[in-house]
């Protein structure tokens, strides 16, 4: 089994029954690593943190997909107007960094939970659609697809039929390298005091926390920021494996 995934089956199960976990679990003594500047567990705390930024990078990744099937499925199967008007203002859309997108959401709306996932949404959503798109226009092209549409067939069972298994497939890639790129992003807006609401703790949060006491107690930190850059590093792994698995033809594509 990949160890990988093994890693992030056991981390994100251990960060779930933390949060959800009624009152404060007792953990053994092999995970006491020492206190923050509050006097709270340190594993205890980033295991929290960390489910609490694994639920919601979760449910910003579902929105993002959604949205973004629905958006390349329009590009390609509807009217011109609105195949046009979508493929401009994507590549708009695309013209402008995402972190700076989601920064933009974030002091508008201000900090809570709803800004967050909109601003990861916004900021994650015009890649991921640019992808699926690429490929929604090549099956366009095939001609089972140019079949159907003389058929007179629809564009939901156009889309039913012909692209959603395809692009599930392909975008499927892309899954762990989107998931990573929510986690990262949402560390750096809570680490920037824009992300989640006040009182609770996510691993931006808690990174935030330990930039004051660097020079007194570096481990705090450490002990805080490697598990995310573990978690994102096995997942753009993840995602890397599964591309080179992908025939050159349809690498190319990309």
């Amino acid at each position: 089994m990949n160890r990988k995934l093994v890693f992030l089956g056991l981390w994100t199960l251990a960060s779930l029954l933390a949060l959800l976990w009624p009152g404060e679990p007792v953990l053994p003594r092999s995970l006491h690593w020492g206190y923050d500047a509050f006097g709270r567990n340190l594993a205890l705390l980033t295991l929290k943190a960390s489910g609490s930024s694994l639920i919601l990078s979760a449910i910003s990744l579902a929105i993002t997909i959604a949205a973004s099937f629905v958006l390349s499925l329009a590009a390609s199967l509807g009217p011109r107007p609105a195949r046009f008007l979508i493929k401009r203002t994507l590549e708009l859309w695309l013209s402008v960094p995402s972190i700076l997108l989601a920064l933009c959401v974030a002091a508008l709306t201000g900090p809570g939970w709803s800004t967050l996932v909109l601003s990861l949404c916004v900021g994650l959503t015009p890649s991921f659609t640019r992808l699926l798109l690429a490929r929604a226009d090549e099956i366009s092209k095939e001609t089972y697809t140019l079949a159907s549409r003389a058929l007179g067939g629809t564009w939901f069972n156009l889309a039913r039929h012909h692209y959603l298994k395809p692009l599930l497939a392909f975008g499927s890639i892309k899954f762990p390298n989107l998931f990573a790129a929510a986690l990262a992003s949402e560390a750096a807006l809570s680490f920037m005091g824009i992300g989640a609401p006040t009182g609770v703790d996510t691993w931006g949060l808690l990174l935030s926390q330990a930039r004051d006491y660097l020079i007194e107690a570096p481990h705090i930190a450490f002990i805080v920021g490697t598990p995310l850059c573990l978690i994102i590093f096995a997942l753009q792994q993840i995602s890397e494996e599964r591309f080179q698995s992908l025939p050159s033809s349809v690498r190319l594509s990309e």
